[in-house]
């Protein structure tokens, strides 16, 4: 199981046992670690908001908790981890300990952080896009409305001079008519 750190904590949150998925994970040999408070594993912040005591309270109060966050390698990295932790009880129901697993996600983390940039990117692309598309529409839209705007005075000049040809035509008829009737003498 080196994949997993596991281990056990007496009911005070100190290590007393010590796997090599917990080695490997942590960078802490058992003898460096064992009777350690296990608060050394968090953040400073989450040490000052009293998240490892939380979190045993809420182990001893359900049976167990589940936890996601930050916590810290001996070298002093962080890593993303996923941690179970459950209360051991004995026969009598006294709390005799904890088990705690915990799995390194920090490159699922890394993969899901990307994965969100690359779509936050996406959709300030499409937005810009849009925008582009949006302004290149109305800039279509104003050269239509004008192009309607020439096209009917275009058309209504060539209407005009269509009418005023027929005009002509009925007029040069009227006139041919009246040169053709005899002349009263």
């Amino acid at each position: 199981m080196r994949d997993y750190a596991i281990f056990a904590l007496d009911p005070d949150g100190y290590v007393v046992t010590w796997n090599v998925g917990a080695q490997v994970l942590k960078g802490y040999r058992a003898d460096e670690i064992i009777g350690r408070h296990f608060q050394c594993f968090y953040t400073e912040a989450d040490r000052q908001g009293n998240r490892p005591q939380k979190l045993l309270a809420q182990a001893r109060q359900d049976g167990r908790v589940e936890d996601e966050g930050w916590r810290v390698r001996k070298d002093g990295r962080l890593f993303w981890a996923d941690v179970v932790i459950t209360a051991l009880y004995d026969e009598e129901g006294k709390l005799r300990g904890y088990a705690k697993i915990t799995r390194d996600l920090t490159e699922r983390r890394q993969a899901e952080e990307a994965l969100s940039q690359a779509k936050r990117e996406l959709e300030r692309r499409v937005l810009d896009r849009t925008t582009e598309l949006e302004r290149a529409n109305a800039a279509l839209q104003e050269r239509l409305a004008e192009l309607e705007q020439f096209h009917d005075v275009v058309v209504g000049r060539e209407l005009k001079l269509i009418d005023l040809e027929h005009e002509v035509q009925e007029l040069r008829r009227e006139n041919n008519r009246l040169k053709a009737m005899p002349r009263p003498d």
